[in-house]
């Protein structure tokens, strides 16, 4: 029986012995995707799905890394260019939607590096043209603490 050690080693050893993709891995598509020969024999809803996530802004996450060969040989094979990869929007964390199967090649690794390395990068939907950070206002007085006393008391009762 193999240790967490040793699993999680092996797992990031794969990133560099294999295609270089791991399910979760941060992603983007490739600056020319449109314009690969196996985009232009993709259906065409497929090509505007895969447009719309690269041009979104949303965080995109390898979902599934799919072998050509099937999953008896799955970890056999050191060809990179024959795996697909499921690239799924990721709108909020933990909630994945629009999944598109597209060749490992067409997209690239986000590596964060240094101290950066668990963090996502800042979407650029969420900032500010001229970089203002909202700051909240005071709350206004809804129920007034001798209200709560009340109820409190009704309450135990």
């Amino acid at each position: 029986m193999t240790s967490k050690f040793e699993q999680v080693l092996e797992e990031q050893l794969n990133r560099f012995t294999r295609n270089g993709l791991l399910t979760g891995d941060l992603v983007k598509f490739k600056e020319n995707f449109l314009n690969d020969e196996w985009t232009k024999t993709q259906e065409q809803i497929k090509v505007d799905l895969m447009k719309e996530l690269s041009e979104s802004g949303d965080y995109l996450r390898v979902g599934h890394i799919k072998s050509p060969y099937g999953y008896s040989l799955a970890g056999k094979t050191y060809e990179p260019d024959n795996f697909f990869v499921d690239v799924t929007r990721e709108i909020a964390p933990g909630i994945f939607t629009d999944v598109v199967t597209v060749p490992a090649y067409l997209v690239e690794l986000q590596m964060m590096g240094g101290e950066n390395r668990t963090q996502t990068p800042i979407n650029p939907k969420n900032v500010r043209p001229n970089n203002e950070i909202i700051k909240p206002e005071a709350a206004e007085k809804v129920v007034s603490t001798e209200d709560i006393l009340m109820i409190s008391i009704l309450l135990i009762r």
